[in-house]
């Protein structure tokens, strides 16, 4: 409000409504925050389409913030509609159809003064999301938009989309692309195995989710490059039995082909939906090409399908070793009833490689180690790394547990300490169940609370 303030000649009350009156940004912030703000009395939708028919200088600012962010595509495709149509505001899916339907035959997008509206109001909206079922007739305008302007976006202006129609509309959603989406949020569960993508370059795009098959994505990142891309979520749906297979490391080489090494930042996968046994190096081998990575998390958020892991301490080393710019690695998950528990050891190839790692989350790491490895492997200096959180998650599996006598517990407590001096004592028990992690931990947490006395004294 100092704007308007700043511009309030109060001698001269008529040009001072003409100054504030003319200008945009005053304007599109009062409708903006009554339209948004719960404090004040607000303006709805309705409201806003009156302000915008009150005068020209009230239409712009009016329509920008009415137009700004959809929640549902029809409102757009009203602007196309036939005289006397009315707007299905609570339709069935049966009544969108037939609404839809109208529009396909009244092709008035060919009316050269109906098109340049329907330009001039989507060149407005840059947030449009979408959950649920949409009928066949909305990709059928998609396509008719795709067929009679192959060179436009319907949404030129459109920055985020989120897009997870509950039936399919194959690939026609394309239309909404632009060239200025910077974030889109995609469902392709629905997709069928024929479907196929056109080369799409998204130079704005910095972050992408998707789930759906794992197929299914690789259709859609293949012909994909977004070089500004700094953020990946995957969520992976498979029925195929049996774990990790051809066609899932097919999608994980394509995303890493997507991207720009220089720049992706994060990935987060959710494998939840596999059954079986996942070699962990197989998933990510295809994504230590991409240098630059700060964050990973890899999830399993269906309890009820959660997939074994395997994984060599080699493989922790090759992770460490190819991404040293890490900042947050968590792996969240079980070791396979068959597979080889690795050791506590990895901790000192995230120390050795990592020095920017702040949050380290593991499957339980064995600490049935014989001491003098121990011994040798610490560092000969005390530590600098600046570790905050470590968690190692419980074995879901039943098989054997090292039994820690006193002094080993120390070592263990020892070892990590020397590696990890500013661990927050945050990162304690929960996490850690099994009974030798719980007391490696409070072992941990006791030696620092001597010391910090001794250092007090």
């Amino acid at each position: 409000m100092s704007v308007m303030l700043d511009l309030t000649d109060h001698t001269r009350p008529y040009l001072s409504a003409t100054q504030v009156l003319g200008n945009d940004y005053i304007l599109r912030r009062v409708f903006t925050t009554h339209h948004q703000d719960f404090a004040v009395k607000r303006l709805n939708i309705d409201d806003l389409a009156r302000c915008a028919r009150v005068c020209r200088a009230f239409s712009g600012p009016a329509l920008r913030v009415l137009w700004r962010k959809l929640t549902s595509i029809l409102p757009v495709w009203h602007l196309l509609s036939p005289a006397g149509l009315s707007y299905p505001r609570k339709a069935s899916l049966e009544q969108v159809d037939e609404y839809c339907a109208a529009i396909l035959s009244a092709e008035t997008y060919r009316d050269a003064v109906r098109w340049d509206r329907f330009r001039s109001y989507t060149s407005y909206v840059r947030v449009l999301s979408r959950n649920g079922p949409i009928g066949k007739n909305i990709p059928l305008l998609f396509s008719l938009f795709h067929r009679e302007f192959p060179e436009s976006s319907i949404f030129p202006s459109l920055c985020r989309l989120r897009w997870t129609p509950l039936d399919g509309d194959e690939t026609q959603f394309t239309a909404l692309f632009s060239s200025n989406l910077a974030d889109l949020e995609l469902d392709l569960s629905w997709l069928s195995e024929e479907a196929e993508f056109e080369p799409y370059n998204a130079p704005s795009l910095e972050q992408l989710t998707l789930m759906g098959a794992p197929a299914g994505l690789t259709r859609l990142l293949v012909p994909l490059r977004a070089a500004a891309l700094t953020s990946l979520e995957l969520t992976l749906i498979t029925n195929v039995p049996g774990g990790w297979h051809e066609c899932d490391v097919a999608c994980m080489r394509a995303a890493a082909n997507a991207v720009s090494p220089a720049s992706l930042r994060t990935i987060t996968l959710d494998l939840g939906a596999y059954w079986g046994s996942v070699e962990l190096m197989t998933v990510l081998q295809p994504l230590l090409q991409l240098p630059t990575i700060t964050r990973f998390e890899l999830r399993m958020l269906s309890l009820a399908s959660r997939p074994s892991l395997t994984m060599t301490e080699d493989g922790f080393a090759r992770i460490a070793e190819a991404w040293v710019h890490i900042e947050v690695l968590n792996i969240v998950g079980s070791w396979g009833p068959a597979a080889p528990t690795p050791s506590a050891i990895v901790l000192l190839y995230f120390w050795k490689s990592c020095p920017r790692l702040r949050q380290l989350s593991l499957p339980y790491l064995n600490l049935d180690v014989e001491p003098e490895l121990l011994t040798d492997r610490l560092p000969a200096t005390p530590s600098s790394h600046g570790l905050k959180r470590l968690y190692i998650y419980a074995d879901l599996f039943v098989r054997p547990r090292s039994t820690l006598d006193s002094n080993r517990t120390r070592e263990w407590a020892s070892y990590v300490l020397r590696l990890f001096p500013f661990l927050d004592s945050t990162s304690d028990p929960h996490m850690a169940l099994d009974s030798p992690w719980r007391e490696v931990f409070q072992e941990m947490w006791s030696m620092r609370s001597a010391r910090d006395r001794r250092a007090d004294a």
